[in-house]
């Protein structure tokens, strides 16, 4: 658990975890939930060692205000810093306001 925050829930038909680094590559029908967050991907890494979450081939992403259309997110564990991005850079990142 986070310290004061509530829980990160992932779920995912396979996963690798590394016991040395901690590291653990979530993939098939990936799932988090987080407060009003959810978030469908084929792909999720947690790479402890770089401090960093990375999603990729995102199916869905969205809360109760607004939905995220993106290929990609990269979050910082310790900065907070997230890059959204796009596989093709001619797309856009779309953000639908409910």
């Amino acid at each position: 658990y986070l310290v004061g925050k509530s829980p990160i829930f992932i779920d995912s038909d396979y996963a690798l975890h590394d016991n040395l680094t901690f590291n653990t590559n979530f993939y098939d029908n990936v799932k988090i939930k987080h407060d009003d967050i959810y978030i469908s991907a084929e792909n999720l890494d947690l790479l402890y060692e770089d401090n960093i979450v990375r999603l990729s081939k995102i199916k869905s992403a969205f809360n109760n205000e607004m939905e995220l259309k993106a290929d990609k997110i990269v979050f910082d564990l310790l900065t907070r810093d997230v890059s959204v991005d796009m596989n093709e850079k001619t797309q856009k990142i779309n953000i639908i306001y409910k």
